[in-house]
């Protein structure tokens, strides 16, 4: 396919990183630094200039691209590009990145209309995140959180994929043959779809053993978790004193979700608020406008490394903090100091993948990667039709990947036991009337099947749901 990406910015340059493996890409940025870069790290070709300009769409060879996507830093652009290429050129697929919510408020949905403004998907990567961090906060001792299932039920996700790192060498899992793990949970409906071991993530087999330093990926009904978890000794106690430093787009969203966490007092039944917010930020305008815009956050104005405000905000004492500045390095030193100050866990976000590498080695609890979770959406969207969720896992190196089995689709009829699928797919889940089923039984049409596959068999997977051209 031929892709035109808009901005070579953090996002942009993970998007080309991705996309350049599989497709033709051509990349647009007014700097010519940052596309000396681009052009030297990817098998990308390079236009110089302002994005939303006809001439240097055509130049990037809009006229024969079917896909643009714009992730410049202004929402603004990005929509008046989509809008060039769709008027101009007839780009089949438009994605645009929108990170002010002013123009993403539900009241405004048909605003992103073919007979509007012609943007197939808008991303937001600020938003993405937040989610991701909330995620994690409702699944403590969990690395990675993220709702599957979805179309399945009403009221998110029927399962989760949960990532977890195994850390002490005293843990049930420790040198634990799969299959045994299943037998220490038996009614779980539980299943290790993937394994992360050094640099290596693969879909495992019943009789590996889990190492010291393995990165777990399960696939989980969202009922069981919390029983799961206690008999492997991975829950951890809910977060109820958090930090954040960074009031941008991203922090002040998390503050914000994070005011509205509360529960049902179970003596008069009301509802009341479980955690405390101190948010951090550099800069006095963006500190003045998080206080003005948060109701029960405290909002401190002052360097997120300073040791002392990291005192008066309570690090030593916090149940989570989370670096969100737009410096990773920042990030990843507050990280450390947090740690070393007294925080029970960190989470920093962190752009650059090859900083993502020294995460052990300062003490970081999670990591969350924008790049990827906007590329799982961008990936989503190149295979829709036969896909209905994605997350791209570890830069990359697998996918996990949901969709609803139509008729002529080589899945039904089959098995999804380990015996019946291919070398580097695994099985997590099996869904049918919204509830997980055992995956010896037949897939049916209409069942919802989830998949792990490595990276060399993604294509593999889009097989196993494509539908014969008979079936149209």
């Amino acid at each position: 396919m031929r892709i035109i990406i808009c901005g070579a910015g953090r996002v942009g340059q993970g998007i080309a990183e991705r996309l350049s493996l599989d497709h033709d890409v051509t990349m647009i940025d007014a700097d010519a630094k940052l596309l000396e870069q681009v052009g030297t790290r990817f098998d990308v070709r390079t236009t110089i200039g302002h994005a939303a300009y006809p001439a240097i769409l055509a130049e990037a060879g809009a006229d024969n691209a079917e896909m643009i996507i714009a992730v410049t830093y202004s929402d603004e652009v990005n929509m008046v590009t989509c809008q060039v290429a769709h008027s101009l050129f007839k780009v089949t697929t438009k994605i645009a990145r929108i990170r002010s919510q002013a123009y993403t408020h539900p009241a405004y949905s048909d605003l992103f209309t073919r007979d509007n403004l012609p943007i197939d998907m808008h991303i937001s990567p600020e938003s993405e995140v937040s989610e991701s961090i909330l995620q994690g906060l409702m699944t403590p001792g969990a690395f990675l959180s993220a709702d599957m299932g979805i179309l399945s039920s009403s009221e998110g996700g029927v399962v989760k994929l949960l990532g977890v790192e195994i850390t002490d060498k005293n843990s049930p899992m420790h040198e634990v043959r799969l299959e045994d793990v299943y037998e220490l949970c038996p009614d779980s409906g539980a299943h290790i779809v993937g394994i992360g071991r050094d640099k290596r993530l693969f879909a495992p087999k019943d009789n590996h053993k889990i190492k010291l330093g393995d990165r777990i990926y399960w696939i989980i009904p969202t009922d069981k978790i919390e029983h799961m978890f206690d008999i492997l000794g991975l829950s951890e106690g809910q977060s109820r004193h958090v930090v954040v430093v960074g009031g941008g787009h991203i922090g002040l969203n998390v503050a914000k979700q994070l005011e509205k966490t509360h529960k049902r007092d179970t003596k008069n039944g009301r509802l009341k608020h479980t955690v405390k917010v101190r948010l951090i930020e550099k800069d006095s305008e963006r500190a003045n406008h998080a206080a003005e815009a948060l109701e029960r956050t405290i909002v401190l104005h002052g360097d997120g490394l300073d040791p002392e405000l990291l005192e008066e905000a309570g690090v030593s004492n916090a149940d989570l903090v989370v670096g969100l500045t737009n410096d990773d390095k920042t990030n990843l030193l507050l990280g450390a100091l947090a740690k070393n100050i007294g925080a029970k866990k960190v989470v920093s976000l962190v752009n650059e993948a090859d900083l993502a590498n020294i995460k052990s080695n300062v003490g970081i609890d999670v990591l969350i990667d924008p790049r990827s979770i906007t590329v799982s959406k961008i990936l989503l969207k190149l295979r829709q039709g036969r896909l209905s969720n994605l997350k791209s896992l570890e830069n990359g190196a697998a996918e996990v990947v949901e969709g609803i089995v139509k008729e002529t689709a080589p899945l039904v009829g089959m098995s999804l036991v380990a015996e019946e699928l291919p070398e580097g797919i695994s099985a997590g889940a099996l869904i049918r009337d919204g509830k997980p089923i055992d995956l010896s039984n037949r897939v049916k049409v209409q069942d919802t099947v989830i998949l792990f596959a490595e990276k060399e068999m993604a294509r593999k997977v889009d097989q196993l749901f494509r539908v014969k051209l008979e079936y149209y």
